[in-house]
């Protein structure tokens, strides 16, 4: 019988006991959820994530950042202009403009006005020269808006308003070119706000200021300058400490011009400070060109002087400045030497064109010797080279009442009242000083005068 081979007998399973106890669990080991021991592990699931409400946040923030950044550019953006470079200008031009600049630094308006005019024919529409014939232009009127201030009422007054009118129209127009050739140059805004004070529209002047003074040229020279001519145009009052110290910086700083120094000589007198306003005339009067409303400012400020009581001279070495002497009377010494020494030293600072130390040194003399006829035709001498004619004849003409034969003194007055348009006062002068002093020390000059417009000599001789 063939052997069968039979599966093995499959074991029985065990039988389930029944328990009133739920079957044992067993903890997750999910890091990311906490075990539940209480729930069986077949009917536990963690929570799902609200992966679309993250999503709608996140939309919902970026559409409200974008819609702020759109509101907000305008006041956080500010967009860059292309800075266009400049062309060469031509060199003929250029040359032109050096000229210029050397002429308006040296307070001559005139050639200035001359080379920067030129220089427009060959680059007309070049902001570098826009701007230079602006700055003339207004330097120029300012003259006429000071005498405006100086003059008294009346025909001088009336004078003085026709051509501040004349050349204030010629300004305006200059500052309007070369601000509309470049609209954002801070240069061109300064020279706008001038042209605007000096044509008396102060308030869109006050109103370009901030436009100004947010730029790198803020805290230039020529900066104050303009800033306290505004405060001084729209003030009646007596002009603050600030615009006192911008004037004295702008006039430091501008030059042999005199437009800020003369400013500042009409602001101290405004402001009560004869004394000042008379030192601050006198370095005007010192410089090399003399300055068109000096004998206005002289005016003004003997004015003000008379009205607080002040008794100093005016435009004449202010002996009170000065340091005050131990002693007095004698042969002098005190503090700065002996007179003859003293004398010689401003000599010298004067043969130097120093004539601001010239004027010091002579007025230490005169502390000691009010009287001193070599130091006060010093003084006429440094009042002189400056072309302040009057101040010259007041000096030469003291120097003659202490000493009626001090040579200088005569040969001064003599020039002084030739210059002045008194010819024949000056020839009589000039015969005077040919008829009493020796040929040898006598100028050729004074000898050449002294004959002007003299028939010549009849020639003579024998009858026969």
């Amino acid at each position: 019988m063939p052997n069968i081979t039979r599966p093995a007998p499959t074991p029985a399973p065990a039988p389930v006991l029944s328990s009133p106890l739920p079957p044992p669990t067993r903890p997750r080991q999910d890091s990311a959820y906490p075990a539940h021991p209480s729930i069986p592990d077949e009917t536990y699931a963690p929570p799902r994530r609200r992966v679309g409400g993250w999503i709608v946040a996140l939309v919902l923030v970026g559409g409200v950042s974008v819609l702020g950044f759109v509101v907000a550019k305008p006041y956080l953006v500010h967009p860059v202009k292309p800075v266009a470079s400049l062309a060469p200008l031509d060199p003929k031009a250029q040359q032109l403009l050096s000229e210029g600049d050397r002429a308006f630094a040296d307070g001559n308006l005139d050639a200035a006005k001359e080379a920067y005019d030129k220089a427009s024919v060959l680059a007309d529409k070049d902001p570098r020269v826009l701007l230079d014939v602006a700055r003339v232009a207004e330097a120029r009127a300012d003259v006429a808006w000071l005498g405006t201030k100086l003059a008294p009422a009346g025909e001088a007054q009336v004078r003085a308003r026709k051509e501040l009118d004349e050349l204030s129209v010629k300004s305006s127009g200059a500052a309007d070119a070369a601000l509309a050739s470049t609209p954002d140059d801070p240069p061109a805004v300064r020279s706008k706000i001038d042209a605007l004070r000096i044509a008396g529209d102060l308030a869109q002047a006050r109103a370009l200021v901030a436009k100004m003074q947010t730029s790198a040229i803020g805290s230039q020279p020529e900066t104050e300058y303009v800033l306290a001519a505004l405060d001084l145009a729209e003030s009646s009052s007596a002009p603050t400490t600030q615009v006192i110290e911008r004037l004295r910086d702008a006039a430091q700083n501008e030059g042999n011009i005199g437009r800020a120094r003369a400013m500042l000589v009409y602001a101290l007198a405004r402001a009560g400070d004869a004394a000042g306003a008379r030192r601050e005339l006198e370095k005007l009067l010192g410089l090399p060109r003399q300055h068109p409303l000096q004998s206005e400012l002289r005016t003004f400020v003997a004015s003000v002087a008379q009205a607080s009581g002040d008794a100093g001279s005016v435009a004449v070495v202010d002996v009170n400045t000065l340091p005050q002497n131990g002693g007095g009377g004698g042969g002098g010494g005190g503090g700065g030497g002996d007179p003859r020494s003293l004398n010689q030293q401003a000599d010298n600072a004067r043969a130097h064109g120093d004539y601001a130390k010239a004027k010091e040194l002579y007025g230490k003399v005169l502390q000691t010797n009010p009287s001193d006829s070599e130091a006060l035709a010093g003084l006429g001498d440094c009042a002189y080279a400056s072309r302040d004619l009057d101040n010259a004849k007041t000096y030469y003409q003291r120097a003659l009442d202490a000493n009626n034969t001090y040579t200088p003194a005569l040969i001064g007055l003599a020039d002084t009242l030739w210059d002045q348009g008194d010819k024949s006062a000056a020839q009589k002068r000039y015969k005077d000083i040919v008829d009493r002093l020796p040929d040898s020390i006598v100028p050729a000059r004074e000898k050449s005068r002294a004959t002007e417009g003299a028939p010549p000599p009849q020639a003579t001789g024998d009858k026969e």
